[in-house]
């Protein structure tokens, strides 16, 4: 009984590891995205400023 809760536990800490880093890999394209959208901004119309 005691292995098997180690394994459940083992499990359950990999599926969070799985979300964990499905969701930093989710933030990290969503703002490389923005990021690249302020580039073309500030390419096309924000040189005025100089």
């Amino acid at each position: 009984m005691v292995k098997k809760n180690i394994l459940d536990i083992m499990i359950l800490v990999l599926i969070w590891l799985l979300v964990f880093i499905i969701t930093i890999n989710l933030m990290v394209i969503k703002h490389s995205i923005l990021f690249k959208l302020k580039i073309t901004k500030s390419q096309h119309g924000y040189r005025r400023l100089d």
